[in-house]
């Protein structure tokens, strides 16, 4: 890391706090002020910011563990991943306008909301704290070690002052303007992600010699196997191989129709602060 480095850093988190500030300040001029306001985006959030920040949401999360596979060399995981997710997606889009027309606060009180009585709000209180405390806890674990492990050797900082500067600046530009500052620098992280992944995977390729002869490497390496698009992969000795028994692929379609149809996560949340369905 040099100083050009160091500033640009610098920039990308001065740009994503002033990104909520302002956020904030327009909030304040017309918003309710209310809790479900807060959570919410004042159910104002326009379709595109939704979608863009839903995918960004889905691709920061996963990226670690998909990137942690490929290395190894376990391409199966990667599409083990989709199967469910696909299905998982497609409901989600499907029941969306639904979620937004029952006019949830948040995911969770979906459970209430379907079942009502005394035991679905104990089940919508336990679910929500489980989710929050153990299932979120894991997942922000290992993404943010991940993280810390990944952004060591550039910085040269220790794990903790690379996870106190960044998630700092995530946890202020949240609270300064909660969901409405979340949603939009996700548009912006990912419009910055994928801009880098296109200059890198540029640079990578003409050092490499082209596309063509990473591939080669590729199937030298690996063998042909390793590169196929679809499943199942035919046998063969590379570690990308890829078969599925039926069972298996039924319970994993299973999965991805049950978390569509749970209403919970990021995706939900986003989706009750539509516009309008």
């Amino acid at each position: 890391m040099q100083g050009l480095d160091f500033a640009a850093v610098a920039a990308y988190i001065v740009v994503c706090v002033g990104l909520s500030l302002w956020l904030g300040f327009r909030r304040r001029q017309w918003a309710s002020q209310s809790g479900a306001g807060y959570a919410l985006a004042d159910r104002k959030l326009p379709w595109w910011i939704i979608g863009i920040a839903d995918v960004a949401t889905g691709d920061g999360a996963d990226a670690f563990w998909i990137f942690v596979f490929f290395v190894g060399g376990f391409q199966g995981y990667h599409r083990f991943f989709w199967i469910s997710s696909v299905v998982s997606m497609s409901i989600g889009v499907v029941w969306a306008r639904y979620w937004r027309r029952l006019h949830l606060s948040s995911p969770g009180q979906l459970i209430e909301e379907r079942y009502g009585g005394g035991a679905a709000a104990i089940l919508r209180a336990v679910s929500t704290g489980y989710a929050a405390l153990v299932t979120g806890g894991v997942l922000l674990g290992y993404v943010l070690r991940g993280f810390a492990q990944s952004l060591r050797p550039f910085l040269g900082w220790p794990d903790d002052v690379v996870l106190l500067v960044f998630c700092g600046a995530a946890l202020g530009y949240t609270l300064l303007s909660g969901l409405l500052a979340v949603a939009y620098t996700d548009v912006a992280h990912f419009a910055l992600m994928m801009v880098g992944r296109a200059a890198l995977a540029a640079l990578l390729l003409a050092a490499a010699g082209g596309l063509p002869a990473v591939l080669d490497r590729v199937e030298q390496l690996r063998g042909a196997a390793f590169l196929q698009p679809w499943p199942p992969s035919p046998a063969g000795p590379s570690f990308g191989e890829f078969t599925i028994e039926p069972l298996s692929l039924a319970a994993l379609l299973l999965m991805g129709v049950l978390s569509g149809a749970s209403g919970r996560g990021a995706a939900a949340q986003r989706t009750l602060a539509a516009k309008d369905e």
